[in-house]
Parts: structure tokens; sequence; C-alpha cells
């Protein structure tokens, strides 16, 4: 990391200002195969709309004060930390010393790279800054250890949390939650929650599960998850000859598919229990 943010470039009358980067390694913050992007699956694909996680590089910092929000809409800074994507304020729903969760602006162009850049909001100093592409999508699906990998966070039918004890009963319908849908129709301001009124993704993702594609006609329902903040759910119909126990789970919408990182490696694996 470069230590001298300030240094005067030899033949020209012009100065380079230089900010701690944010971790763009595919060990962000430390950690094997997380990278600051996709709040879920910790993927390094940004979208508008979407819930994202930055990450500090070890030994820097982005501030000093960890703070969980509370409050709707969602404020745009927090323990007197700022995030702009693009140039827009972004809602902040956790800052900490080496993590910020936030949800990316709707108004973000996609297909460059866009700056990001995390700000001390009292004084407007620049404390990390990155490039990052920004897509029109990017899935993935929420895990209950917050890895992006192993079991998903998700609702069968009956109201019951999915897991072990309480595994979906095939040909009935499971809800998956996740981000990175993109831009949608009628979306909420930024930082605002989705309302109970519909708001659909189009098109409609293609759901698998035991490596089964859904049949569309039994997706019920992919859009804004009512009363939440950038979060997606999918509503689709557990295939009736899936095994019982542990089964793969992912969605693909757009070409994208949510356990492939940009190399179209699988990286994750996202499981649901299912039973007969």
């Amino acid at each position: 990391m470069i230590s001298n943010p300030v240094i005067a470039e030899n033949g020209t009358n012009r100065v380079s200002f230089y900010y701690p980067a944010i971790d763009y390694t595919s060990s962000a913050g430390g950690v094997p195969q997380r990278l600051s992007g996709n709040a879920a699956n910790y993927f390094q694909r940004f979208s508008p709309g979407m819930l994202s996680s930055i990450f500090a590089f070890p030994g820097q910092s982005f501030g000093n004060q960890t703070v969980v929000n509370s409050s709707i809409p969602v404020p745009t800074t927090l323990g007197d930390v700022q995030v702009t994507v693009a140039g827009l304020p972004a809602p902040l729903l956790y800052v900490s010393p080496s993590q910020i969760n936030f949800q990316v602006p709707g108004a973000t162009p996609v297909g460059d790279s866009q700056e990001i850049q995390v700000l001390k909001a009292s004084t407007g100093q620049v404390l990390a800054s990155w490039l990052f592409r920004i897509d029109a999508v990017s899935p993935g699906l929420f895990t209950v250890n917050a890895t992006g990998s192993g079991p998903v966070l998700a609702i069968n039918q009956d109201g019951t949390i999915n897991d072990g004890g309480h595994p979906a009963k095939a040909g009935t319908y499971i809800s998956l939650y996740g981000t990175g849908q993109g831009v949608i129709n009628g979306m909420p301001p930024d930082g605002q929650p989705a309302p109970s009124s519909p708001l659909i993704t189009a098109p409609l993702p293609l759901v698998f599960i035991n490596a089964t594609q859904v049949a569309t006609s039994d997706t019920q329902f992919s859009g804004l998850a009512p009363g939440f903040v950038g979060l997606w759910q999918v509503n689709a119909k557990v295939p009736a000859n899936v095994p019982p126990g542990a089964v793969s789970v992912y969605i693909s919408i757009d070409g994208i598919n949510s356990l492939l990182d940009a190399t179209g490696t699988i990286r994750r694996g996202n499981t649901i229990y299912v039973t007969p």
C-alpha cells in the first residue's frame, strides 16, 4: 500500500493524490474467496439496487466506529462514514473499521468501471477508494452462515425456515432470498423498503434445484421482497422428483449464475433441505 498520499510528478505541474484501496483481492479482509461485491455470495460483481459489502485491506481502516443502522429510510451517513458509487450517495446498513454493507444506488451507470469511495463525513476525507465494474445484474443467494456457501436462507411453504429439521416437501413452494436482481420498474428510492404491491423482475430468473431447472410456470414470484431494502425474493416450486436430503440450489438471470464467479468457475455450493 502507498504510505504517502500526495506525490509531486517530476516534469509536470501536477500533484497526484493516492488513497488506501478498498480490498479488491480474492481474500477480502483476509478471508479466502471473499471479494468486495455482492453481499450474499461475495462475488466481485456490483449492480444497481444491490446489497453490497466492501472490505478494508488488513492494516487499513474505514474509520473507527462500528454501527448497525436501525432507521428507515436507510441513511447515507452512518458512524461518520459515507460511501459514494459513481459519485452517488449509498444507503449504509452497517459500518465498521474493516467492513461496510450498503445498497448500490439504483441510478448507478452500468457497463463500465465506476469509483467507489469511502469518506469521513465530518471532514470529507477520502478513507478508501477503488474502481469496480457495474453490471446490470449480479445474482447471489444469502446463506444461513453468511459466508456465501452452504444452506441458503429460505422459507418453506408452511412458513418454517428451511433446515435439516424443517425440510421443504417436494412439490411445494419455497422462498429464496438474495440480491443483485438489477433495476426493476417502479422500484422505491434508494434506502426505502419495497412496497407490499409486487415489483417483478423482468425477465424471470431460471431456478435450478438438484440440477433440475424449475419450469417457468412454477416460478411463482421474482421481485423485491416487500418491506425490505434491496432484498430479492424468488418463490419457486421444488420439483416432485427431487430426492430427500440436502440438494443444490442456484439461480441464473441474464445468463449470470449465482454460483459462478466472473471467470466462470464454481466458487460456491448452495443447498436447501427436501423431504418426499
